[in-house]
């Protein structure tokens, strides 16, 4: 199995399962494999269209995932054992992208491209479970990726600045005039943070005037890929130059900082110049991430760096304490932690 006909990979509610899209030219589908491994079991295929994007519903009873076998588009849901799928939402003049369940499962939002006519119009839409759809946005240019609030009252998504609306429409707010580079919500949905690469900044998701956490002392100085930690009390973020900068080194360090930017520490300073993507452990105790030569880890508090295995990879996720998942050069795997 080739990594390149692997992708779009999500994991079930009760992380027993792994869900992904599959390309071989002749067997197309969604597949599903166990966290201990063993043969993946095809949930949906097909030998003419093709899959992407499946997406578990919060109970676990449903996988969502995108199909198009032209001129015929859509979102389909098939139950984890299998059968018929149904269809969600069609067309045959546009395509979707990145359908996703609302955490509390009354919803799923997608991107709509159409293109009929040269129409070139992009859309954040939502259907309901009583397959109402609600527009959300449109524009010309590309609607970039959007979150649900974990209460699933709100979207946050990219469209010429960051936005928030109601997943039915009564309430949409313009929270920065620039799209940020990373965003995501605070534990409680009231907020937001972002970056703008400079800075990292907390707004109320409803709007208003922003706060700025990091007050970056440099003018070419930048601080970027906030994460929130487990239980909403850390924000952990990449920043340029580190603390032991000095002429023309200019490292990138990793930083821990309460939620309201108190507390700031450099737990880890890359000396070669270059992190990869980091992620949080499920309990919070730990920060892996990878870079060039591996995977390593060390303490959210700080302390010694170590490496969990050698090799490229991509896709890091940390789903279980004793356990990382990521992409590889022929597959999806897990190591020890």
């Amino acid at each position: 199995n080739e990594l390149e006909y692997i992708s779009d990979w999500n994991w079930s509610p009760d992380g027993d399962w792994i869900a992904y899209s599959y390309v071989d030219w002749q067997n197309n589908g969604i597949y599903k494999v166990g966290f201990s491994g063993g043969t993946p079991i095809a949930i949906a295929t097909s030998t003419t269209g093709w899959f992407s994007d499946p997406t578990y519903s919060p109970n676990g009873n449903w996988i969502a995932y995108g199909y198009y076998d032209w001129p015929n588009y859509g979102i389909y849901k098939v139950s984890p054992n299998g059968g018929t799928p149904i269809a969600i939402v069609t067309s045959t003049t546009g395509q979707f992208y990145g359908q996703t369940y609302s955490p509390d499962g009354d919803y799923i939002a997608y991107r709509y491209y159409d293109w009929q006519n040269n129409i070139n119009i992009h859309s954040l839409c939502t259907i309901n479970s009583q397959g109402v759809i609600t527009e959300i946005a449109n524009s010309a240019d590309w609607i970039e990726d959007f979150l649900w609030s974990a209460d699933s009252q709100w979207i946050l998504y990219k469209n010429a600045g960051l936005w928030s609306a109601e997943p039915d429409g009564t309430a949409k707010n313009r929270l920065t005039l620039a799209s940020p580079e990373w965003y995501f919500f605070i534990s409680d949905s009231s907020q937001v943070a972002y970056t703008n690469f400079k800075d990292i900044y907390t707004i109320s998701t409803t709007g208003g005037n922003p706060t700025n956490l990091t007050n970056n002392p440099y003018d070419v100085g930048i601080n970027f890929e906030p994460k929130w930690s487990p239980d909403g009390s850390k924000i952990a973020y990449i920043s340029l130059p580190n603390k032991d900068a000095s002429g023309t080194f200019w490292a990138e360090g990793l930083w821990v900082m309460d939620k309201n930017g108190d507390n700031k520490e450099e737990i880890a300073t890359e000396t070669t110049g270059w992190w990869g993507e980091f992620v949080w452990s499920s309990d919070g105790n730990w920060i892996g991430y990878y870079n060039e030569e591996g995977i390593y880890k060390l303490s959210s508090n700080g302390g010694p760096i170590n490496q969990v295995m050698t090799g490229w990879i991509s896709n890091l996720i940390w789903p279980k304490n004793d356990w990382m998942v990521y992409s590889g050069t022929s597959g999806i795997y897990k190591v020890g932690s």
